[in-house]
């Protein structure tokens, strides 16, 4: 069975325009994007969500950009309008119709195996 459209309230459209969560509405102010969401958290807490040294907090930057890409790819099944589109979306994923695209498993362990090795090398600051 594929997923069919969802239909969002006008309201929710008016405080984001990508129709997505989360939304985080600061006073008459809304932040909508994930991202985007945890720097203005970041800038505005007594207590810093990222570790203070550049390198690791970069790593968890370039993770937080991994993690929103994986999930807007999922979100691509929910949103497949038919089974065709279904079944390209899962091999795009995978990364059967194009080998130049490794897939997320591939590029996942691959970040995985450089950061293992980076954790073992000197951070020179």
């Amino acid at each position: 069975m594929v997923a069919t459209k969802t239909f969002k309230p006008d309201w929710f459209l008016r405080i984001s325009p990508l129709g997505k969560t989360p939304v985080l509405v600061v006073g008459e102010h809304a932040i909508f994007e994930s991202a985007v969401i945890l720097e203005y958290l970041e800038e505005t807490q007594t207590r810093p969500l990222h570790p203070a040294d550049p390198i690791t907090r970069a790593e968890h930057r370039a993770w937080i950009e991994f993690g929103s890409a994986v999930l807007n790819d999922i979100a691509g099944f929910y949103t497949a309008s038919d089974e065709a589109a279904l079944k390209a979306r899962a091999a795009i994923a995978a990364g059967i119709d194009q080998p130049a695209h490794q897939g997320h498993r591939d590029r996942r362990e691959r970040i995985a195996s450089g950061l293992h090795q980076g954790n073992r090398r000197q951070h020179r600051h």
